[in-house]
């Protein structure tokens, strides 16, 4: 699993910004995390962040526009997800809570209850957070 800080892309700019990977690409490392379990072919951090510039992918403020995330990747992207959790081969969520007082997407490794055990993309660790905000589903286009 890719995860932000790593030293090969987290001082790369996001969206040509002076922000980079490393400081504000939770979200990005997290789908390319997702996209790479589910297909063949891989994409780095560093790819995706290439092709939402390319594709005007980003907002003015490098928010990540989710129906052009869905377009490169060829995936179907339910920002605000409140059904059953539920894994497949098909089937994977990113999780948004607090931290430090700013929201932060990580990639759901499972749920039991309240709990919900993340990879965190920042420091590259398994968690266990309960202040879960919001709770996106990707998965593969049939």
């Amino acid at each position: 699993m890719f995860y932000q800080n790593d030293p090969i892309w987290k001082d790369k700019s996001l969206n040509n910004s002076k922000e980079t990977i490393g400081s504000v690409g939770c979200l990005l490392t997290s789908l390319c995390n997702i996209y790479n379990l589910i297909n063949d072919k891989k994409i780095t951090p560093i790819d995706l962040n290439r092709d939402l510039i390319l594709y005007n992918g980003y907002t003015n403020d490098n928010l990540i526009i989710w129906s052009v995330v869905e377009k490169i990747l060829n995936l179907n992207i339910y920002h605000y997800y409140n059904g059953e959790i539920e894994y497949s081969l098909n089937n994977f969520y990113i999780v948004n809570y607090l931290n430090h007082g700013y929201g932060h997407f990580t990639n759901l490794i499972s749920k039991k209850e309240n709990e919900y055990n993340v990879f965190d993309v920042w420091d590259n660790q398994f968690k266990t957070k309960t202040n879960i905000r919001r709770v996106i589903k990707v998965c593969k286009k049939n």
